[in-house]
């Protein structure tokens, strides 16, 4: 039994390696557009706009977190997890828009708290948002390879994904539900705590 425990222990390890290796350029390019509409967030600060009106979250709410239990922010975050991936039947198109709009939102918000009485939660805000974000590229990367699969299908420069590929899409995508439900937890729990005490 050990050795079977051994052996699944050590393929999990091997399907989590060649997973990001295949996935790696896709979530460097998904990070590229997130970085790109938060550094468009910052200017909207920088020349005093208001971003509410964009309809991409109340501001308030990110400034000082409510208390909500952790399974409601863990659906809350998943079903922006899976319109990223279903964004692959866009051709991508709503993934690029929804990383775009969530990276509007983290700059506009880090430049306003930067020199606000919250400014302090910053570091905390952006530990339990480490999670989160890196689930969401993790969608957005397998999203971008299965367009790009079909698109190289279609031109006949791509085979069909094997049961090997989809193996690794499931391990991805089943790392990114973990890491949402991590970041559930920390922001229910720890980063409400922080913001009691610094508030």
């Amino acid at each position: 039994m050990p050795a079977d425990g051994s052996s699944l222990l050590t393929l999990l390890r091997a399907d989590l390696r060649a997973a990001w290796r295949t996935h790696r350029p896709y979530v460097g390019f998904s990070l590229l557009l997130f970085l790109s509409g938060a550094a468009t967030g910052v200017l909207f600060w920088l020349a005093g706009r208001e971003i509410r009106s964009l309809a991409l979250g109340d501001l308030a709410t990110l400034v000082l977190p409510q208390q909500f239990p952790a399974t409601t922010l863990f659906f809350e975050q998943l079903e922006l997890f899976s319109l990223l991936v279903l964004g692959a039947l866009s051709a991508g198109v709503l993934t690029a828009l929804a990383l775009l709009a969530q990276g509007v939102v983290a700059g506009y918000f880090l430049a306003l708290s930067a020199g606000s009485d919250t400014g302090l939660l910053v570091p905390a805000i952006f530990l339990s948002g480490l999670p989160t974000l890196f689930a969401y590229l993790l969608g957005a990367a397998v999203s971008f390879r299965l367009v790009v699969q079909a698109a190289g299908h279609f031109l006949g420069t791509h085979e069909p994904l094997d049961v090997d590929d989809w193996r690794q899409i499931g391990v991805v995508l089943g790392a990114g539900v973990l890491l949402l439900a991590v970041a559930a937890i920390l922001e229910a729990y720890v980063l409400f705590a922080l913001t009691e005490l610094f508030s």
